[in-house]
């Protein structure tokens, strides 16, 4: 045994050594310095980093056993003779350093280095949070928020792996995964919203909120803003300008997607798009002084997460899928022009892709292809409007129609001033 140990002296079982050393120093320092009268400190823990790297050298699997065993029994005693700690965070530290240290030590197991070392600084960055970590779930950090948060993911670690990825029902209409996902970016939006107005005030986490949450969908934007006018009319005019500013960012978005995939389209839709987004950008802007609602009101009148409704708008996705695959599937290529416009209704990125990637191929015209990116535009509006008056209030469609109106009129001008010159 003594003899291949000597043969082991190479230069990476040094380094074993110091990563293990390292590692009881990282959080043998972090318990030393987290109060005055403590009494397991940086020496203990650089010794059980010593223990853990001779268990992993002579890897004897009965001694590891004992040596685990004799530690458990010391941080047992130790925590008995210390009533005033009502927590075993210390001791936790003690066997995560253990575990740790041996990780790192085993022979020829040099993949772990990174990940102990890495574990190591997440362990400290968590013990050193302590102060900020309790005053955020005890005072900042309500239950129901807490709860929410919970369900939140649960929706996305728990059910949304459980779903089946393909398409059923008549026409294929039925993909309970993607609609899945869309119910996770409806009521994600909602819950992005709500912390992002808690934390950084209404209107700085409004804006955060409308143009981040206007690259996932600004269909699941509309409505999420004519869901909060019906929770709480007060929040009209500001829901008004921020869905005007998400709803803007979809033409810049669609610009975009038109010059990665089919630049030939470029010229002809450009000049609109652009000035479909300045004028909706400019009207939001405008539409600034009438935001009267604070970030207190809105915690007060908002749930964290709302998956009804989320729901709702996953069953109004079915129904559209249902259409614009029964008329793609009876009409094919000549019934592009519908699918699109209904296929719209959801999701226009889609249809511009599909109208980009024939239009490369050269089964669409050019033209044919810019009349059916905006009548998809069109159609999308409408739908925005629809889910206005459902999920939110005749007052807040009729306002977004204002929107609606500023950014065709816009285009149009541009269209116009284009084609003049």
């Amino acid at each position: 045994m003594i003899e291949q140990l000597f043969e082991l002296g190479s230069a990476s079982m040094w380094i074993s050594l110091a990563i293990a050393l390292l590692i009881g120093l990282l959080i043998g320092a972090e318990r030393e310095s987290s109060r005055s009268n403590v009494h397991v400190g940086l020496r203990d823990f650089l010794v059980i980093s010593a223990i853990a790297f001779t268990c992993a050298l002579i890897n004897v699997w009965w001694l590891t056993a004992i040596v685990s065993l004799g530690l458990s029994g010391v941080m047992i005693a130790h925590h008995m003779r210390e009533p005033y700690e009502a927590g075993i965070t210390t001791e936790m530290a003690m066997i995560v350093t253990f575990v740790l240290s041996y990780l790192v030590s085993i022979p020829g197991a040099d993949q772990f280095d990174g990940i102990g070392i890495a574990l190591a600084i997440i362990v400290v960055l968590f013990l050193d949070a302590k102060p900020g970590v309790k005053k955020f779930f005890r005072e900042v950090i309500t239950d129901r928020e807490l709860a929410d948060t919970v369900r939140f993911l649960a929706l996305i670690f728990i059910i949304l792996p459980l779903l089946p990825d393909g398409r059923y029902g008549p026409y294929g209409f039925l993909a309970p995964r993607s609609l899945w996902i869309a119910v996770i970016a409806a009521s994600g939006v909602s819950f992005v919203g709500y912390f992002l107005a808690k934390f950084l005030g209404h209107r700085k986490g409004e804006m955060i909120l409308a143009v981040v949450g206007s690259l996932v969908s600004t269909t699941v934007m509309t409505q999420t803003y004519a869901r909060r006018v019906a929770a709480d009319p007060a929040s009209l005019a500001s829901s008004w300008k921020f869905a005007t500013l998400a709803n803007s960012i979809q033409f810049i978005r669609v610009a975009a997607l038109i010059a990665i995939t089919a630049t030939q389209l470029l010229p002809d839709v450009a000049p609109a798009l652009l000035a479909a987004a300045a004028a909706g950008v400019l009207l939001s802007i405008i539409l600034s002084g009438s935001d009267g609602t604070s970030s207190a009101d809105v915690a007060q009148v908002a749930n964290p997460l709302r998956v009804m409704p989320a729901l709702q708008f996953a069953l109004f996705m079915a129904v559209v899928s249902f259409v614009g695959n029964a008329a793609t599937t009876l009409m094919g290529q000549q019934g592009l022009l519908i699918t699109g416009a209904v296929g719209a209704l959801v999701d226009v990125d889609a249809i511009v892709l599909t109208v980009a990637d024939r239009v490369t191929i050269g089964v669409l015209a050019e033209t044919q292809g810019v009349v059916v990116v905006v009548v998809a535009i069109a159609m999308n509006m409408l739908v925005k409007l629809i889910l206005a008056v459902t999920s939110g209030s005749l007052s807040f469609a009729l306002r977004l129609l204002v929107s609606f109106l500023a950014m065709i009129v816009a285009a149009l001008v541009a269209m116009a001033i284009v084609g003049a010159v």
